[in-house]
């Protein structure tokens, strides 16, 4: 286990930020998706607790990645390989710096490019705990602190693949569909404690390693799902306080 947590000082101009105060746990924040959250939400005036298994990407992205737009807020990251089970509840029980969490953003992610019966059974396993899994227990892990700081909110992120079938991704597509599962049943849980549970599905997103040398037929005839429009579907969510136990499909209309 390894974290840091630094105060920045400086300030920047920035109109109608909206998370002033928050504080936003996202996982998956070394690259791609997470980190782009992460990004928006830092320019909305969040604080924000990185979390990856790459020490140094982790360090970068604290120092270089993340915007600073009042003088209270702080950035901090914790280490952890989300497909080890153990070690999220080893990391995260002792981690001070989870006390003002107000948001959870369960993003990391690992894909899939076999069929079943060529599939690893360690990585059907790395699959479903790092997609999965984590995700639970993360949940699980904060909800105590999601509850004090409430109202609260818990972002899922899925797939349309847990929505549709496609070759080569069934281990991934189970995973993302129990994703979609287990936001629809939180949500009925932690309604009358005023947290909020939703998940979003992104269609394919080229800008992403996973996304790269792939196509989906959409009706949108588009070649990709942006990440900024995946970040403001976030940011949607975390703004109405009237939407909860949904999945938000932002696919250009692959699953229609």
């Amino acid at each position: 286990m390894s974290f840091i947590l630094k105060r920045f000082n400086s300030t920047s101009s920035l109109s109608s930020p909206s998370l002033i105060g928050k504080t936003a746990v996202v996982t998956g924040g070394s690259r791609g998706l997470g980190l782009h959250i992460a990004k928006k939400l830092s320019e909305q005036g969040a604080s924000i607790i990185l979390v990856s298994r790459q020490k140094d990407v982790l360090r970068h992205n604290l120092k270089h990645e993340l915007s600073i737009i009042s003088n209270n807020q702080e950035h901090g990251y914790i280490q952890c390989d989300l497909s080890d089970t153990g070690s999220i509840y080893e990391t995260f029980l002792s981690a001070n710096q989870l006390k003002k969490a107000s948001i959870l953003i369960n993003c990391a992610g690992v894909s899939q490019n076999s069929l079943l019966f060529s599939t690893p059974s360690s990585l059907v396993s790395k699959i479903i705990d790092t997609n999965l899994t984590s995700s639970i227990i993360l949940s699980q892990i904060l909800l105590k602190q999601l509850m004090k700081n409430s109202p609260s909110s818990i972002i899922n992120i899925s797939s349309v693949l847990g929505l549709k079938g496609f070759k080569g991704t069934s281990v991934y597509s189970a995973s993302k569909a129990g994703i979609v599962g287990f936001t629809r049943a939180l949500a009925v849980e932690m309604g009358s404690k005023k947290i909020r549970v939703n998940s979003i599905s992104p269609g394919l997103i080229k800008e992403t390693e996973m996304g790269k040398g792939l196509h989906y037929d959409n009706a949108l005839q588009k070649e990709g799902v942006p990440l900024n429009d995946i970040s403001n579907t976030v940011l949607y969510l975390l703004e109405n306080e009237s939407i909860t136990g949904q999945n938000i499909v932002v696919d250009n209309g692959i699953v229609i």
